[in-house]
């Protein structure tokens, strides 16, 4: 036999976490019934969710759709069309283009001879109401461009100062 130390630690002896063949208790009835209406408002609860999450998806599905729709019936009946066409050179002013809505497009094109001086193109959009707005400035032996006008519609005018020849395009939404 071996001789112990009365200070030392004993670890505890371990005891048996369940006993073998030994059964819980069932629940009282009324616990049963309980648990079980708990379950089923859970359940219920994840499906509405879930309905609502589908419902919305297919709402906004819908809407993008109408909202296509209308974009593209407007876009099919407003088409570009050509208002005006001009060519000349130098100053010149160009009157009453009626635009019917207020986005228009100024295509424009310069082209210089060999003179040193005047090679530039200046164009002014001219309102009936307000003051002259430039459109264009370009500088150079020649260009070309397009530039985007979100004035008011109605009657406006083109003031065009240059020392080139030129040559103007307004096309806007009918």
């Amino acid at each position: 036999m071996t001789h112990q130390a009365p200070y030392r630690w004993q670890p505890p002896r371990p005891r048996p976490q369940h006993r073998a063949g030994a059964v819980r208790p069932s629940l009282p009835r009324h616990d049963q019934v309980r648990r079980a209406l708990r379950l089923l408002v859970a359940a219920g609860t994840c499906i509405a969710g879930l309905c609502l999450v589908v419902g919305l998806v297919a709402l906004v599905a819908a809407l993008t759709e109408s909202s296509r729709a209308a974009n593209a019936a407007a876009n099919s009946r407003a088409t570009p069309a050509m208002i005006t066409s001009v060519t000349g050179s130098g100053n010149r002013t160009v009157a009453n283009l009626a635009t019917a809505r207020t986005g228009w497009r100024l295509s424009w094109s310069y082209a210089c001879g060999p003179a040193r001086t005047g090679r530039h193109l200046t164009v002014r959009e001219v309102p009936v109401t307000g003051p002259p707005r430039t459109v264009v400035a370009a500088r150079g032996q020649s260009g070309h461009g397009v530039s985007s006008v979100y004035h008011e519609s109605g009657p406006h005018g083109l003031a065009v100062i240059s020392g080139c020849s030129w040559k103007l395009r307004v096309v806007g939404r009918t």
